[in-house]
């Protein structure tokens, strides 16, 4: 039986009834230098783009926990506007806390309309404005 991996692969073997036999007819593998050096270089070019891919994953990572802390600020002034909205003539204030993220926020009424300011812990603020229908 003679088996190949290909014309010009790094390992050429034949199997004989006395064993494994390379192309120089001596026992063991042959190894063509050219085929060592491509392999080389491919494998600092795969190590190269590994090493990107990670740099880029962490820096993903960082943005992603990024969001998330303004999302949950963004939840934190949302409660804290509930909180400062009031059903009769005045002003009120609110605050909001959410996964490790603060709001405080100040609302009024007068008639058919509320006013809500809020300030959150990323530095964030935001108005609303409501009137009754």
């Amino acid at each position: 039986h003679i088996a190949t991996l290909s014309r010009n692969a790094l390992l050429s073997i034949s199997s004989t009834r006395s064993g494994i036999q390379g192309v120089d007819g001596r026992d063991g593998l042959d190894v063509d230098p050219a085929e060592v050096r491509r392999l080389d270089n491919q494998d600092a070019h795969n190590s190269r783009r590994i090493s990107n891919n990670a740099s880029a994953i962490r820096a993903l990572d960082s943005k992603v926990d990024s969001v998330v802390s303004d999302l949950s600020a963004g939840v934190a002034a949302s409660i804290a506007t509930t909180h400062a909205i009031r059903s009769d003539n005045g002003a009120r204030m609110g605050i909001g806390y959410y996964n490790n993220q603060a709001a405080i926020s100040f609302g009024a009424r007068k008639d058919d309309k509320t006013f809500t300011f809020s300030f959150d812990s990323r530095g964030t603020s935001s108005i609303g404005f409501g009137i009754d229908f």
